[in-house]
């Protein structure tokens, strides 16, 4: 052997080859996630179209119950007629259409004398009616609870305040006038505040040179007088 020659033995070079596999996810794990992906966007439409029913129920519930109104008499006034000292003065038909609500009548807040069709004379040029009003509180008003009333008053009254401070005044009770009942509830207000208040409503209108129809309508709170044909 030739003594310049390289005795050391050369090393093989091994090369190892990683290869990617890609991994295969099952199918039935996909459809699983699609499914549950499926009910979850179900489960919020589903939530979503109740809610929506629900805002628009509510809104309804609280447009109804805010602005509900209910004839309770009709009323048809004269002309402006005047006596032989010239002043003027009206005549006035009262027609009960409606009386209190089935919970009033229940408490025996109406009274317990059926209001009767009425006729007037009364000096002025005008014509007020007046009632004790029980306005309840927000949250009944929202559950539906109509508010108590009991129409107790019809006077005569003035357009001009010069005529109204120098001439006649005459009034007349209607359904038996206010009660003691009524007088309790308006008297104590200040104790009961959390479920509603008690106090006096009315509402006016003129009298002009033809002879003019009315309805008498009581709203969530207050008293009022509609012209109509």
């Amino acid at each position: 052997m030739p003594e310049n020659q390289d005795q050391t033995p050369t090393a093989s070079k091994k090369v190892v080859y990683i290869t990617k596999t890609k991994v295969k996810r099952p199918k039935s794990l996909v459809r699983t996630v699609i499914s549950v992906l499926s009910f979850v966007v179900l489960v919020l439409t589903i939530l979503l179209i109740t809610s929506v029913i629900w805002l628009g129920s509510a809104w309804l519930q609280t447009y109804r119950a805010f602005t509900q109104e209910t004839i309770v008499a009709k009323i048809t006034v004269s002309e402006v007629k005047y006596d032989d000292a010239g002043n003027p003065y009206l005549e006035l038909w009262y027609m009960p259409v409606e009386g209190p609500s089935a919970l009033q009548e229940w408490l025996n807040f109406g009274g317990d004398t059926p209001e009767l069709p009425s006729s007037f004379v009364l000096p002025g040029d005008a014509f007020r009616v007046q009632t004790d009003f029980f306005k309840w509180s927000n949250a009944g008003t929202w559950l539906g609870i109509k508010p108590m009333f009991r129409i107790t008053r019809i006077a005569g009254d003035y357009v001009d305040i010069d005529d109204y401070n120098s001439l006649s005044h005459e009034a007349h009770d209607l359904n038996t006038g206010s009660d003691e009942t009524w007088k309790y509830l308006k008297n104590n207000a200040e104790e009961y505040t959390w479920f509603g208040t008690a106090y006096v409503s009315s509402a006016g209108q003129n009298a002009t040179n033809a002879e003019r129809h009315f309805e008498l309508i009581v709203t969530e709170d207050s008293l009022v007088l509609r012209a109509v044909e």
